[in-house]
């Protein structure tokens, strides 16, 4: 039998490999079990139609994920310390390339990519959500608000964003040390 244990994950076939170096060239080199080195790498294989059909099931989970983590900011006294800005994210996702592996390392992207769609969509001044709610609320009472007050509105909300991103970056440069 060769080095690898085969068995199949729920999504496809899994190998283990334990105490592998791989060279550039392709070479596989076994170092000493003492170095405790594993890797596990798993091949995915589907079919167009249950390809889509697994991208819209991880889409639904991550935004499920990301509305929950939404409302337990918003409804714990813990919300605030879960918070995290650029540096959090930059810090979080080399800790996930580095232990996980590139796969987990798109994966976690592509929830990061998600929630920022979301989050854009909330209906606060100064994000694609409010110029949502404007023309809902224009389109009902059939009557444009004005364009100083939407201007003034949009300006007030930009400048609590930024605000709110000054505050989360000073709080994820105080988490470092």
């Amino acid at each position: 039998m060769s080095s690898f244990e085969d068995g199949y994950s729920k999504r496809g076939v899994s190998h283990m490999l334990n105490n592998v170096s791989l060279a550039k060239d392709g070479t596989t080199y076994f170092l000493p079990n003492e170095l405790g080195i594993s890797m596990q790498i798993d091949g995915v294989y589907n079919n167009f139609g249950t390809a889509l059909k697994e991208t819209f099931v991880d889409f639904g989970d991550s935004a499920t994920m990301i509305f929950r983590g939404l409302a337990t900011l918003v409804s714990t006294k813990d919300g605030w310390r879960q918070v995290g800005g650029i540096i959090a994210i930059g810090v979080t996702s080399t800790q996930v390339l580095q232990q996980n592996g590139f796969g987990v390392y798109l994966r976690l992207w592509g929830i990061i990519s998600v929630n920022l769609g979301i989050v854009n969509l909330l209906p606060f001044p100064g994000l694609d959500g409010w110029h949502l709610l404007v023309l809902f609320v224009e389109g009902v009472f059939r009557k444009e608000i004005p364009p100083k007050v939407k201007n003034i509105v949009s300006a007030v909300g930009v400048g609590l964003l930024f605000l709110l991103m000054v505050l989360i970056i000073i709080k994820d440069i105080v988490g470092l040390f």
